[in-house]
């Protein structure tokens, strides 16, 4: 599932060794950067997270 800024919601189709993994991809340049879940903050879900 992709969240984005506005609020809208894609679903898409994983590898099932990322079923139940939190990412978060930082668009830099037109590229997309892998960041650990680490750098995750609690509360709402920033735009661009991907939930599996």
């Amino acid at each position: 599932m992709i969240v984005t800024a506005d609020g809208a919601v894609t679903l898409h189709k994983w590898s099932a060794a990322r079923v139940g993994a939190v990412d978060a991809f930082a668009v830099d340049g037109g590229t997309l950067t892998e960041l650990g879940s680490v750098l995750l903050r609690a509360g709402a879900t920033p735009a661009g997270v991907v939930v599996n």
